[in-house]
């Protein structure tokens, strides 16, 4: 029954229910259609107050005026039939009782005297209109003080962002125009940081690249010109002398080289110059050309290598040469860098679709911090600039960017004095 009864009401006021819910949804997300309503609903309350009111001041106000015109005239006439009478009569001013008679007469013909009296009724409305007014602007200025409010909250916020405070953050409240607003606002103000911090993080790029270049470009020269300025200046004393000067000099002259191809390529890489030729290759096949063209260095050094590779041909789509210096980049780092005697060791396995390359080798133990830098360009775990290890300081920073303009991913971990540099790729086909 009581279901009943609840499916009934529903049934009736469902469709208010349903429209109320509708206008207040609008009113929270239109201040138009907010302002509207209010405004209605003000002059609707301003028209019921004053409508209250004027019943309330319905009172008449009587101006009473009073009229003797008639009496003194019907008075006037009495007076004179009086007179009339005595002189007809001729009656002495010593007959006093007969005098008294005409008295009592003109009395009782006369009664009272009467009167006219007009009212005239007062009904003004001014004070009523005036009272619906005044309710319109209070009730309006205080329903619409709140948004009044939020308005210059917004507008300090503004204020505040435009001095270049860009952390500030407007509080939204609401859904309307002026929420969405706040929102612009902050996003503004947001991408507006975003925007500045990148383009001061590219300024110390672009001064730290400047700085760093010119260091491992004036080590080079500068060894260049001393022994160039010694052969010269014929300061050896014997041929073999001569001969060592100029291996050195020639030496100096490939690492310059070196370092000027590099720094070339990683801007191209940088500013996305780079055309990839991409091609299905197995992975295999590339690591194991890659390894055999590294044997002389790897004989020359107490570093071995060994290979871990699945059966399975491992094929991906990426530019085999590009590919092949990533791989080179990071084999030459490990060679580097490994601590001697010991054993590098290059697996290849497959993880959900993607290939996976690992390349480890024993090392000093190395901090999360510097872990976090190793792709940085000119970084070095060793914080010494010496030429000792060789190298341009962009190898890995070249390899990242390689990796990852070809949809790969690469990464550097640490553990239990191993590192690893992993490289994935998308498989294309994991089988031949």
């Amino acid at each position: 029954m009581k279901t009943k009864f609840v499916e009934i009401i529903k049934g009736i006021f469902g469709p208010f229910i349903s429209i109320s819910l509708s206008i207040g949804d609008k009113v929270k997300k239109s201040i138009r259609f907010e302002l509207i309503l209010i405004f209605a609903m003000c002059l609707l309350v301003a028209i019921i107050i004053g409508s209250t009111s004027n019943k309330l001041l319905e009172t008449k106000h009587q101006h009473i005026k009073t009229d003797y015109s008639q009496s003194i005239e019907k008075v006037s006439n009495q007076l004179l039939n009086i007179a009339n009478n005595i002189n007809d009569k001729n009656i002495s001013i010593n007959d006093k009782l007969e005098l008294q008679k005409i008295l009592n007469q003109f009395k009782h013909d006369s009664g009272e005297l009467n009167a006219k009296i007009y009212e005239h009724d007062i009904d003004s409305k001014l004070p009523s209109v005036f009272i619906s007014f005044l309710s319109f602007l209070i009730i309006f200025y205080f329903i619409t003080n709140k948004k009044m409010k939020y308005i210059e909250i917004v507008s300090i916020g503004l204020l505040e962002i435009s001095k270049g405070n860009l952390d500030y953050r407007i509080k939204k409240h609401g859904k309307d125009e002026l929420a969405i607003l706040a929102d612009n606002i902050n996003y503004m103000a947001e991408e507006l940081k975003a925007k500045i911090e990148s383009e001061r993080k590219a300024e110390k790029t672009k001064n730290d690249l400047i700085t760093n270049v010119s260091h491992d470009l004036r080590t080079p020269l500068t060894s260049i010109k001393g022994y160039l300025e010694l052969i010269k200046n014929k300061k050896y004393t014997q041929e073999n002398q001569l001969d060592q000067y100029a291996n050195i000099s020639y030496n100096q002259a490939e690492r310059l080289e070196l370092l000027i191809n590099d720094l070339f390529e990683y801007t191209k890489l940088a500013n996305s110059a780079v055309v990839f030729d991409r091609q299905n290759i197995a992975l295999n096949e590339l690591l194991d050309q890659l390894i055999e063209e590294l044997v002389p260095i790897f004989e020359n050094t107490t570093v071995t290598i060994s290979k871990e590779f699945i059966k399975e041909k491992v094929i991906v789509n990426v530019d085999p040469g590009k590919v092949a210096r990533v791989f080179e980049n990071l084999l030459i780092n490990a060679i580097r860098y490994s601590i001697k005697p010991s054993d590098i060791r290059v697996i290849l396995t497959v993880d959900n679709g993607f290939s996976l390359v690992s390349i480890k080798n024993k090392c000093e133990e190395i901090s999360e911090d510097n872990l976090s830098k190793i792709f940085d360009r000119f970084y070095r775990v060793e914080q010494s600039r010496s030429s000792d290890t060789g190298g341009s300081g962009l190898g890995l920073a070249i390899a990242k960017s390689m990796v990852e303009l070809q949809q790969g991913f690469i990464e550097a971990k640490y553990e239990d004095g191993y590192i690893s540099f992993n490289v994935k790729f998308k498989i294309i086909n994991d089988k031949s």
